[in-house]
C-alpha cells in the first residue's frame, strides 16, 4: 500500500516512540480497533478527513470517542496530531503505522483468494504452508473469487502464488498452442 509522506513521517514517528516497548502489542491492537472504527463509521472518516471542520472540534470528537478506551500513548499522539493540524490524515497514519510495525516485526500482508469460502482448519493448513514458503509469519487478508474455479491465489508485494484450477487450464491451453494442436 502506498502513503503520503506525511502519514509514513508521523507512523513511523509514533512507531519508534512506542512501538517497541513493553506496550507495542497493546497499542498495536488499540490502532487497529482505531482503524475498525473508522472503517465501520464513514461519517466519522468524512468529518476527520474534511478540511471545512476546525481542528479543535475534530479533536474533541476523537478524544471523546477514544479517551479512556484506547492506550494512552494514542490519545497523546492524537492531541499531538491536533496541535499540528494533522488529524485529517489520522487514519493513513495509523494504517502506515500498521504497515512500519508489521514490517518492522517480519510479518509480511498477503492477499489469499480462492473458488470458494476455507473452513478454518483447511485456512490454517494453507497459511502454514504459505508461511513456509514465504519464509515469514503471514497477516491474511481472505477473499473468495469464484472465477478461480478451483485452488486459490496468494498475492504479496512482491510475489504471487497462483494455485488455481484457472491458471492451471491457462497454461494447459498454451502448452497446447504452442505445440500446434488444435482444439477445434
Amino acid at each position: 500500500m502506498f502513503f503520503s509522506k506525511v502519514a509514513l513521517k508521523y507512523a513511523a514517528t509514533f512507531f519508534a516512540e512506542s512501538g517497541t516497548g513493553k506496550n507495542a502489542s497493546a497499542i498495536y491492537s488499540d490502532v487497529e480497533g482505531v482503524l475498525n472504527i473508522f472503517k465501520e463509521n464513514e461519517n466519522l472518516t468524512r468529518v476527520i478527513e474534511s478540511p471545512i471542520f476546525r481542528e479543535s472540534d475534530k479533536l474533541a470528537i476523537l478524544l471523546k470517542i477514544f479517551k479512556g478506551q484506547v492506550d494512552d500513548s494514542i490519545t497523546h499522539f492524537i492531541e499531538f496530531l491536533g496541535k499540528r493540524e494533522r488529524l485529517s490524515f489520522l487514519r493513513e497514519i495509523f494504517q502506515a503505522y500498521i504497515d512500519v510495525a508489521d514490517r518492522e516485526s517480519g510479518v509480511k500482508n498477503i492477499e489469499l483468494s480462492s473458488a470458494f469460502e476455507l473452513g478454518e482448519k483447511e485456512i490454517d493448513k494453507l497459511k502454514a504452508e504459505l508461511e513456509e514458503f514465504f519464509k515469514s509469519k503471514l497477516k491474511v487478508k481472505f477473499m473468495t473469487d469464484p472465477a478461480l474455479v478451483g485452488g486459490f491465489v496468494a498475492k504479496s508485494d512482491e510475489l504471487v502464488v497462483d494455485a488455481s484450477v484457472k491458471n492451471q487450464l491457462e497454461k494447459l491451453r498454451k502448452s497446447l498452442v504452442s505445440a500446434g494442436v488444435s482444439l477445434n
